[in-house]
């Protein structure tokens, strides 16, 4: 599918509000996160002495040097299910689990996460949105405290004021989060766009009856990004 398709104008037309997730859709999600596990994982593997313990967690959650494995637990579940995963491979290797409080610690902090950087001129595509008439908001896995930091910090929580995010009651792949935006907004499922960098975004999108965009680097297009409905390589050129 290319960018500017008939398929995308067709979308477009037909909606009234867009909901995007946010790492890796309007943001940079390994520049953003790959430093933070990298160096959280080691941390851990020292503070239990078993070097090991690296291998085994970015195995676990899907932490290459440079990316995080495309849909894999580290791109796209919650926080609280990352922390899950982690203290089963700790106590599997039979460590303490209290020795993940670093881990959660590290998080807390955030003072390990890489530059976030917008993928391409976000402000610009959500004003042009708002000044067609679109509702706008976020539907991501990542909890509201680092949410809404970031959104501030990408300067656009004014622009998306609808926010559903990983510590909330219910969470993506569940189509419940879109349907409550769909309610919320007193919309048709299908008036309402996702888009999205995953299959579970994909998957969270087809379960509400939503059509579903996916943002996707143009040399690294995923196989399941043929079952959207269009794709763009970041979401200025929705408005093009």
């Amino acid at each position: 599918m290319e960018q500017h398709s008939p398929r995308l104008g067709a979308v477009m037309s037909s909606v009234r509000g867009v909901v995007f997730d946010k790492d890796g859709t309007l943001a940079d999600l390994d520049a953003r996160w790959v430093p933070f596990f990298r160096r959280a994982i080691d941390d851990l593997a020292s503070a239990c002495d078993d070097p090991a313990l690296v291998t085994a967690l970015r195995l676990e959650l899907g932490v290459e040097d440079t990316f995080l494995v495309p849909d894999g637990p580290s791109a796209v579940e919650t926080p609280t299910r990352i922390i899950e995963r982690i203290v089963a491979a700790v106590v599997a290797r039979g460590h303490d689990p209290r020795r993940v409080d670093a881990f959660v610690a590290e998080a807390a902090a955030g003072h390990t996460l890489g530059p976030l950087c917008p993928i391409g001129d976000i402000v610009g595509a959500l004003r042009m949105l708002r000044e067609r008439g679109m509702l706008l908001g976020v539907a991501t896995s990542d909890d509201r405290g680092n949410t809404m930091t970031e959104l501030a910090a990408l300067g656009v929580t004014e622009l998306l004021p609808t926010v559903r995010c990983g510590d909330d009651d219910t969470v993506k792949p569940d189509p419940a989060v879109l349907l409550g935006i769909v309610d919320e907004w007193g919309l048709g499922a299908d008036e309402l766009l996702f888009v999205g960098d995953s299959q579970a975004d994909l998957e969270t999108a087809r379960g509400a009856g939503s059509p579903f965009v996916a943002r996707c680097d143009p040399d690294r297009t995923p196989a399941w990004a043929g079952k959207a409905d269009a794709i763009v390589a970041n979401i200025a050129m929705m408005v093009v």
